[in-house]
């Protein structure tokens, strides 16, 4: 079960990262994960040797628990919902993302970048779709 877990959270995560993020800062983040990773091994082993082992589970149930109550609160991604044919919740969630204060006016930097992922998520979409065994079978 851990090892799913893990496998799932380095596969999303950085999806979702780059789906949300800047293209300037994109890196940044995606090494800010890799980060808060290893500095998460660290706290354990360091909480493991001054506390008792039912403690730490306790304490770092907290974790996971504050992670989901907190993101329940953050859209969809924009790439996504245009993908689904949601424009306007894609335009509000980047806007939401790219911290606009109005959300009743759309920044130019915003509608710009909006029409930048429309066309991504239109190249993904016309892209011929090819099955795993015809993938695997070219090597």
């Amino acid at each position: 079960l851990s090892g799913l877990s893990a496998g799932g959270v380095f596969a999303l995560v950085p999806l979702y990262v780059s789906e949300i993020s800047d293209a300037k800062i994109r890196g940044s983040l995606s090494s800010l994960f890799l980060l808060s990773i290893n500095a998460g091994t660290l706290l354990m082993f360091i909480a493991g040797t001054n506390v008792s082992y039912s403690l730490v589970s306790k304490l770092m149930l907290c974790v996971p628990i504050i992670f989901a109550m907190t993101f329940l609160f953050f859209p969809e991604t924009p790439y996504y919902l245009l993908k689904c044919n949601k424009h306007k919740k894609a335009e509000n969630a980047l806007k939401f993302l790219r911290g606009c204060e109005n959300f009743n006016e759309t920044p130019e930097k915003v509608k710009k970048e909006l029409l930048n992922i429309a066309k991504k998520v239109e190249e993904d979409g016309s892209s011929k779709k090819i099955s795993i065994i015809d993938a695997l079978s070219k090597f």
